[in-house]
């Protein structure tokens, strides 16, 4: 266990003594336990899974699976990858709206269109009757 923790000291680049400042306990403690190779206290290895969640609590106490938990960088990229997929489902919603209304709009100009034409050639046909 003693190789764990140095490991999580080493990985978090910090002295023996700012990660026994993290982890609110007193001097000498971590590197004590360190150097005559004793077990460390059950408050101690709470402290050290609270302070320090992204390590594996399964590695840390028994050396098995892998050092760094999976599920924290999964839960954040499925977090991440959640909001796109949202905002993508929103302009979408958005597109299919909008296209919706170009539709109403490119109608509606084509009736207005419509009559106008035919009152033009009306109006010239009025036009050559009389001249």
């Amino acid at each position: 266990m003693q190789q764990r923790i140095m490991q999580i000291i080493k990985r978090e680049n910090l002295s023996i003594r700012n990660f026994e400042r993290k982890i609110s306990t007193s001097s000498g403690v971590i590197s004590k336990s360190l150097r005559f190779n004793t077990d460390f206290s059950v408050g101690i290895l709470i402290k050290i899974a609270e302070i320090f969640p992204q390590y594996s609590a399964e590695w840390l106490l028994r050396g098995k699976g892998p050092m760094l938990k999976e599920d924290s960088s999964n839960s954040e990229l499925d977090e991440v990858s959640k909001n796109y997929k949202q905002i993508a489902e929103a302009q979408e919603r958005l597109i299919t709206s909008l296209e919706k209304q170009i539709e109403r709009l490119e109608a509606e100009l084509a009736k207005r269109d419509a009559p106008m034409d035919g009152d033009a050639g009306c109006a010239g046909a009025d036009m050559s009757e009389t001249a």
